[in-house]
């Protein structure tokens, strides 16, 4: 008898084992190396992790001098004002420093990193966040 073959998943939902960040980063880590962009993983930012009031982006374009943060849906909405607040500091002390910051949802990463990285790069925001 046949045996029913699962859908091939998109590209960008077939993650390498290697991979060590969330699904929805390597989402957009795919649309921008497919749009063959210069950019770095987990840039840091005033120190990164290692100071007081450092951070680390999940991505930095160097032809926009553009950070792209992946937003979590439960990490970064769902958890109250507290956790809102932090990525808000974490925002403005990037924007201080001179870039531009994009968030990208994570459920928008998944469904279609392409259009939304392509947006990032516009400097247009589609986030939660920016919705209020």
């Amino acid at each position: 008898f046949l045996f029913e073959q699962k859908p091939e998943l998109p590209i960008w939902q077939q993650i390498p084992p290697d991979w060590t960040g969330s699904d929805a980063e390597y989402a957009i880590n795919w649309a921008l190396t497919a749009l063959h962009e210069d950019f770095v993983y987990q840039y840091p930012v005033a120190g990164g992790r290692r100071l007081r009031g450092g951070s680390v982006a999940d991505f930095f374009v160097h032809s926009a001098n553009l950070i792209i943060r992946v937003q979590g849906v439960y990490f970064h909405y769902q958890r109250g004002e507290d956790a809102r607040a932090v990525d808000q500091l974490s925002k403005l002390m990037m924007e201080s420093k001179g870039f531009v910051v994009i968030d990208i949802d994570s459920d928008d990463a998944l469904r279609a990193p392409m259009y939304y990285t392509q947006e990032a790069l516009n400097y247009q925001d589609h986030s939660r966040a920016m919705k209020g």
